[in-house]
């Protein structure tokens, strides 16, 4: 799938990022997630902030998000900032994969789609490469999903990387089971919870999930929807 070459729009007080150099990452970023994803989204229209003031005042968000992305805009942090995390190019192709992944998975928790956002927006020649940083912890991250209110609402940076990292942690072991990265439900990970110790996310062997016993399977559908009742999952 090849979209039409994004729209790059920069305010003219922007000197650290030129124009051009803004369009080449964005129209790069969408040619290789669109064949990856086999989804594509044009016009886009990629705005570089000139002051957290303005960043905050368009999106509303705090001002350690550094990319916000809805419908077929993108909004950015200011570059001297960027480039202060991981880099104004990174920010770009993570804003494209949000608008990328957006559609197909409309109607899942909020998890899912920054988990896959930030999966696909390292993929390079169409293989993710391993989480930066602090987030190496991402593949074996067992703990539960956030809630949409934890990746909207974080109090803090530290809050806001760790609820991101999180939710691709949730992302990567739900997409090992999943046909496809458009097949990813809540469901998927719930499964893997109830997998217990089998080993790497593993599902039950075949014949342990046949001979549960019914009180079981009830009580564990039960949880299940207390879980999700909660924003648990």
């Amino acid at each position: 799938v090849v979209g039409a070459a994004p729209v790059v729009g920069v305010p003219p007080v922007v000197s650290a990022a030129p124009s051009s150099d803004l369009q080449r990452m964005a129209s790069r970023a969408h040619e290789d997630l669109s064949k990856v994803l086999g989804v594509a989204v044009a016009p886009i229209v990629v705005t570089l902030h000139p002051s957290i003031e303005s960043f905050r005042q368009a999106t509303g968000r705090p001002w350690w998000v550094s990319v916000v992305a809805s419908g077929t805009t993108i909004d950015l942090a200011p570059a001297p900032i960027l480039e202060q995390r991981d880099g104004l190019e990174a920010a770009v192709r993570l804003g494209v994969a949000e608008l990328l992944v957006s559609g197909p998975l409309a109607q899942r928790p909020a998890w899912v789609r920054v988990g896959a956002a930030r999966y696909f927006a390292r993929t390079v020649a169409g293989q993710p490469s391993a989480p930066q940083g602090g987030d190496r912890r991402v593949a074996s991250d067992t703990r539960r999903c956030p809630s949409d209110a934890e990746l909207t609402l974080a109090i803090s940076a530290a809050a806001q990387r760790e609820t991101e990292a999180r939710a691709e942690g949730c992302f990567v072991r739900a997409l090992a089971r999943a046909r496809s990265w458009r097949d990813i439900r809540c469901e998927s990970v719930w499964e893997l919870r109830l997998a217990g110790g089998a080993g790497r996310g593993a599902p039950p062997a075949p014949q342990a999930r046949q001979g549960r016993a019914r009180v079981g399977l009830s009580s564990d559908r039960t949880r299940y929807a207390q879980f999700r009742g909660a924003g648990l999952v």
